[in-house]
């Protein structure tokens, strides 16, 4: 959020355009809005709303989620048909920086499957925003890259077997 005249607020970042809101659009400032230094917003709660969006997501499932495991292991804790799935959700504009950085998830707690998940955004931004990290990341093993509707769709493949 953005503080403009009056001491009102607009959204102003990008995940705002992509979603389709309205850049304009305003909150009141005596509504409760909290203002975030730029590093904050950037790195901690814009990130965090894709993750606690997935956990609905998968809560409505019927999944028990545990979300940052062991202090931030990763960020989603998943067990579907006796195989507990990591998830660690990425939300950066250049998936080829992300690639380089990106390697195996920590193991404690134990997972048998883990997953980079991308916000759906970000092929909007960019359509072949998953190829262009695959052919960046040397990919650690058990472990698949996918948009956040790819790997729903895994999810819901994975609970049909049961």
């Amino acid at each position: 959020m953005l503080r403009v005249e009056g001491g009102d607020f607009q959204c102003e970042n990008e995940r705002c355009r992509l979603r389709g809101t309205v850049v304009g659009n305003t909150i009141e400032a005596d509504s409760g809005v909290l203002w975030l230094t730029g590093g904050l917003r950037r790195y901690v709660a814009q990130p965090g709303l894709a993750e606690i969006e997935l956990q609905d997501a998968l809560e409505k499932m019927g999944l028990n989620v545990e979300m940052w495991p062991n202090f931030d292991a990763y960020d989603l804790r998943i067990m579907i048909n006796e195989e507990v799935w990591a998830v660690d959700v990425k939300d950066w504009t250049n998936p080829f920086r992300l690639a380089r950085q990106a390697g195996a998830l920590r193991q404690k707690p134990p997972w048998d499957q883990a997953f980079y998940v991308f916000p759906d955004e970000r092929k909007q931004q960019r359509s072949d925003y998953r190829r262009a990290f695959e052919n960046q990341w040397q990919r650690p093993p058990k472990t698949k890259a996918l948009m956040r509707r790819e790997f729903l769709r895994e999810v819901r493949k994975k609970l049909e077997v049961s």
